[in-house]
Parts: structure tokens; sequence; C-alpha cells
């Protein structure tokens, strides 16, 4: 019960996320942090890590960077890549 109240909570607070970012650039920011969450170790190092890591395969440009540029798409590419195994 406990773990269904936390996952509950959880999709509750990304949906308001969500429906705060009212840029378009803070909507796609917000679905990259939630895709890199995972991997990244939680909210502080998906964005440390969007905000501060050079991608070589784009450039030696950050998500953030990326993103600001509107070529989120190349990054959600990237990620894609990663997601199947690619060596980034």
């Amino acid at each position: 019960m406990a773990e269904r109240v936390a996952a509950a909570k959880v999709a509750i607070d990304q949906t308001h996320r969500r429906r705060a970012a009212t840029t378009r650039g803070e909507r796609e920011a917000i679905a990259i942090l939630d895709r890199v969450r995972a991997w990244a170790g939680g909210d502080y190092h998906a964005l440390e890590w969007y905000q501060s890591m050079p991608i070589a395969a784009l450039g030696c440009r950050t998500g953030e960077a990326l993103v600001e540029a509107d070529e989120s798409a190349a990054l959600n590419d990237y990620l894609d890549r990663l997601a199947l195994g690619a060596y980034a």
C-alpha cells in the first residue's frame, strides 16, 4: 500500500511540474530530466548532468544548451540510443 501511495505522489508531482512549465523549453527540459533521473541517481544528479555534462556526440554541449538552442530532438535521439545500449 505504501508503495502505491508513493508512486501516486510521484505521478502527481510530475504532472504538477509539467503544468507549471509555461514555455516549450521548460516542458522539454522537464521531460529530459524525467528521462535521465533513474540512471543519474535522482533529481539533483539529473539536473547536474543536464546543466554541466558536455555530450561529445552532440558537439560537447550540455543538455541545457541543446534545449535552449531548440535542439532537444537531437538530445532525445541521443538518449534513445543510450537506452538501446549505445556507447556514450
